[in-house]
């Protein structure tokens, strides 16, 4: 069981750092790994939620493209050769607003309206949970492109992975290990109170001491880029 989720994440993981790294260059390619990855989010959520499927992953598809049209697209040839689409990085929210319209318009079309509520609470509970929070991904990554030139969002972005494995890593070793108190048995059975106490725990740790590391290298960055630009 170990073995398997340890080389199942070290794939993973040279996958997404992988697309990261060529993500400026090859920007497509990155908004098909992101929109496969809100795909199966939203299916999974839909799923165990008994919200609206269809609708729900054509809204969360959506919300992501406007996110990554607005942080990619207003950059000159970034898409297309020689053209900066005119969109406001806050267009995401406009797109979050048209996914929920469209929701409540396919529920009132249908016939059969049982659990009506239910179905628009779970499938826009998805649409925020999975896809609108997960667009905020493609905000980081392309901080460059968007409003901060002098700072390269991959970087923020691997160190996002590198506290969200840190934090699952040290939940799964310690819970599994000294876990004796349940945390939500009615949604992850194996979840306890000692391994998300631990995880937290290591997470903290962790980013408190990366913090000089952080600042330290956004300043350099900023001072090359400067440094580049003089004649």
């Amino acid at each position: 069981m170990l073995r398997t989720r340890f080389l199942t994440a070290v794939f993973l993981v040279l996958v997404l750092i992988g697309v990261v790294m060529i993500s400026y260059e090859a920007p497509v390619l990155f908004f098909l790994v992101g929109g496969l990855i809100v795909v199966l989010g939203m299916r999974e959520f839909l799923r165990m939620s008994d919200g609206i499927r269809g609708v729900g992953i054509i809204g969360g598809i959506l919300v992501f493209a406007a996110a990554f049209v607005a942080a990619v697209g207003a950059r000159p040839g970034a898409l297309i050769p020689r053209f900066a689409f005119p969109i406001d990085p806050e267009w995401m929210n406009a797109a979050l607003f048209l996914a929920v319209l469209l929701v409540f318009v396919f529920q009132i079309t249908r016939k059969d309206g049982t659990a009506a509520l239910s179905r628009i609470s779970t499938t826009v509970a998805g649409i925020v949970y999975v896809a609108w929070l997960f667009s905020f991904l493609v905000r980081i990554n392309y901080y460059r492109f968007d409003r901060f030139p002098d700072y390269d969002g991959r970087f923020y972005l691997f160190f996002l992975f590198l506290v969200v494995k840190v934090n699952d890593s040290a939940a799964y070793l310690v819970g599994s290990r000294y876990g004796a108190h349940k945390l939500l048995p009615r949604i992850s059975p194996k979840k306890t109170v000692e391994g998300a106490v631990a995880g937290i725990g290591r997470t903290t740790l962790i980013m408190v001491r990366s913090t000089g590391f952080l600042n330290g290298w956004a300043s350099s960055q900023a001072l090359m880029r400067s440094a580049s630009s003089c004649p």
